[in-house]
């Protein structure tokens, strides 16, 4: 286990997840260059795939991501910040792998 904090019962699950990511990166060891993030769908939060798809973090740039979300809230989130890799997976055919209904990929490939 990289982080933990513990919470009051009432604090709901996407609850300042980009300050818990910014958080585990700094326990990371010294050598380590890549990191991969992938939240349930509480992680589906603009701040927090913003922070990782352009590469906000000092130390690792840009973050890849795999996070669950209804298919709508994904095509929404690819048309403010399409990436080549979301462009095309947007054109592909239904049966193609780069489109799963389940997960978007965001940065690197």
């Amino acid at each position: 286990m990289l982080y933990s904090e513990f919470r009051d019962g009432n604090v709901p699950a996407e609850y300042e997840r980009l300050r818990v990511l910014k958080d585990s990166l700094d326990h990371l060891p010294p050598g380590m260059k890549k990191v991969f993030l992938r939240p349930d769908p509480a992680g589906y939060q603009k701040d927090l795939l913003l922070y990782c798809g352009e590469g906000r973090d000092e130390r690792f740039g840009v973050i890849e991501f795999a996070v669950g979300a209804d298919v709508n809230d994904v095509l929404n989130f690819c048309r403010l910040s399409p990436t080549p890799f979301m462009r095309s997976a947007m054109k592909a055919p239904r049966d193609d792998p780069r489109r799963d209904r389940r997960t978007a990929r965001y940065g690197g490939r």
